[in-house]
C-alpha cells in the first residue's frame, strides 16, 4: 500500500486536536480514481467522465457494491419484513419503467460502468439505486444570530434503519466530474445518487423522506438532490432545479447557500412545491378536506378541539388527544424539518444554546431523541470553509450519534471555484 500526503481531506475525531493535514493509506487505484483509507474510514476519489466514475467506483468498491446491492434487491432482514419492501419487490419492475425516462443520461452512463466494474447486470444497479424511491428524517440549517460566529451551519441526520447493514458499506465520497461542479457525498457502496451532500459553491443538501409511495413519473429524489449538486452554484439555481423538474413522491429537503449566507426548507409532492424561509413560521394538517361541492366550498369544521403550546410549537389535537396538525415557530435565523416531537426538542435545544452553536455543540444537540434509534448517519456541514463532520452507525446498529465524527474537507473543483470561495468568505 502506498502511503501519501494528501491536502485535500482532514480527517480526526470532532473533538480532538486540529491538526493542518493528515496521512492516507491509497489501497487501490483505478485510471484518475483510487480508494483512501484513514482511521479506518474509507473515502472514495472519483474523476472522468460518467461512464469512467462508474468503472472507478465499481472496480475499488467491487466486494463492497455486491454485497450492498444484492443485500437492497433480496433482504432478508428486518427491513426485508416491511410493508415498503415488500411493496418495493412486487412492483420494481414497473417503477423502474416509469422512473427511467427521467433519469439524465448522464447518471445511466455513469450506472452502466458502474455495473461493469463490479460485474453486476445494469438491472441489478438501477434496482439497488431506485431503492430509496419506495422508502420515505432531519434537517436543519442555522445561521446569522443563531450561531456562534454568525456563519452558516447545515445538519442532516439520517434516521432509517440500522439493522439492515448499511452501515458497514458506508463511504465518504470526494467526486469530481468533467464537467459539472465537484462534491462530497456522504454514502453507500454502489449508489452514484445523495441523500447528504455540499458541491464546492458552498451548496448542501439534505433530503426526508415522507409519503406518496407510487407517484413515480419524475427524478428519482437521489438523483435530483445529485444533480443540484453538480449544476447549482447558488440556492436561487439550486431553488429553481427542484421548482422546474418533475419529482417524485413526498420529499422534505434542507438546502442552504453559505456564500449568502441563506437557506430554504422545502416541501415537494409531484403537484405542488412549497419553500420555507428562516424563521418563517410553518404548519401542516394530516386531516383530509372533502372536496369542494354545494355545500360551498372545502372547509373542513373540527369541533372541541385543543391546542397544546410551547415556545417553539403549537400543536392543533382532538377532543381525544390525536394531533390534527401543527404550527412551528421556529428560532430567528433557523430552518429546522423534523417530525413535530423531534423539532420541538432540538428547536428548545436552541433557544437555550442561541447563539454559541458551533460544529461540537450541534453534535451534542442532536443526540437522541432529536436523532432516532435508527440513526444510520450525521453530517455537520460548515460549507464556508467546505467542512463536514461525519458520523456512522456502529457495526452493531448503535446509532450513528453516539458514535466518533471525522473531520473531511473538499477542495474546490479549479483555481477558478478556489478563487470565488475564498472572496466569498
Amino acid at each position: 500500500m502506498i502511503r501519501r500526503r494528501f491536502l485535500s481531506i482532514l480527517f480526526l475525531p470532532l473533538l480532538a486536536l486540529w491538526i493542518p493535514a493528515g496521512w492516507g493509506e491509497i489501497t487501490a487505484r483505478e485510471g484518475r480514481g483510487y480508494l483512501e483509507i484513514v482511521n479506518g474510514q474509507r473515502v472514495l476519489h472519483l474523476k472522468g467522465t460518467p461512464r469512467e466514475m462508474g468503472y472507478q467506483h465499481g472496480k475499488l468498491l467491487k466486494d463492497l457494491v455486491v454485497t450492498n446491492l444484492k443485500n437492497i434487491i433480496d433482504n432478508q432482514t428486518k427491513m426485508g419484513q416491511t410493508k415498503e419492501y415488500r411493496m418495493y419487490k412486487m412492483l420494481r419492475g414497473g417503477m423502474h419503467n416509469r422512473l427511467l425516462p427521467h433519469i439524465p443520461e448522464r447518471f445511466v452512463e455513469e450506472m452502466r460502468g458502474l455495473a461493469e466494474g463490479a460485474g453486476l447486470t445494469f438491472d441489478e444497479i438501477l434496482a439497488g439505486n431506485l431503492f430509496p424511491e419506495a422508502f420515505h428524517c432531519s434537517g436543519i440549517a442555522l445561521m446569522g444570530k443563531a450561531t456562534k460566529d454568525g456563519s452558516l451551519y447545515h445538519v442532516r441526520v439520517l434516521d432509517y434503519i440500522t439493522e439492515a447493514g448499511l452501515q458497514e458499506n458506508a463511504v465518504v465520497m470526494m467526486v469530481e466530474p468533467d464537467e459539472g461542479h465537484a462534491f462530497i457525498n456522504i454514502s453507500y457502496a454502489g449508489f452514484i445518487g445523495s441523500i447528504t451532500g455540499m458541491n464546492d459553491q458552498q451548496i448542501t443538501i439534505g433530503e426526508m423522506g415522507g409519503g406518496g409511495q407510487g407517484f413515480w413519473d419524475g427524478m428519482p429524489m437521489s438523483l435530483l438532490l445529485r444533480d443540484t449538486l453538480e449544476r447549482a452554484s447558488t440556492l436561487k439555481e439550486a431553488l429553481k432545479i427542484y421548482n422546474d423538474t418533475p419529482r417524485t413522491c413526498e420529499y422534505f429537503y434542507v438546502i442552504s447557500d453559505a456564500k449568502i449566507p441563506d437557506a430554504r426548507g422545502i416541501y415537494s409532492t409531484p403537484k405542488q412545491i412549497h419553500f420555507v424561509k428562516p424563521g418563517e413560521n410553518f404548519g401542516m394538517f394530516d386531516v383530509p378536506l372533502p372536496p369542494a361541492g354545494d355545500s360551498g366550498g372545502n372547509r373542513l369544521l373540527v369541533k372541541g378541539f385543543q391546542l397544546v403550546q410551547s415556545p417553539v410549537q403549537t400543536l392543533i389535537q382532538s377532543a381525544e388527544g390525536k394531533t390534527l396538525g401543527f404550527l412551528n415557530t421556529p428560532p430567528e435565523d433557523s430552518v429546522i424539518l423534523s417530525g413535530e416531537d423531534r423539532y420541538k426538542v432540538f428547536a428548545e435545544r436552541l433557544l437555550e444554546q442561541y447563539g454559541n452553536v458551533d460544529a461540537p455543540l450541534l453534535q451534542e444537540m442532536i443526540k437522541r431523541p432529536v436523532s432516532m434509534k435508527g440513526n444510520l448517519h450525521n453530517a455537520i456541514f460548515h460549507p464556508a470553509t467546505l467542512e463536514v463532520w461525519v458520523a456512522n452507525a456502529g457495526s452493531d446498529g448503535d446509532p450513528a450519534c453516539n458514535q466518533p465524527y471525522y473531520h473531511y474537507q473538499l477542495t474546490p473543483k479549479s483555481p477558478e471555484a478556489a478563487r470565488e470561495t475564498s472572496l466569498a468568505k
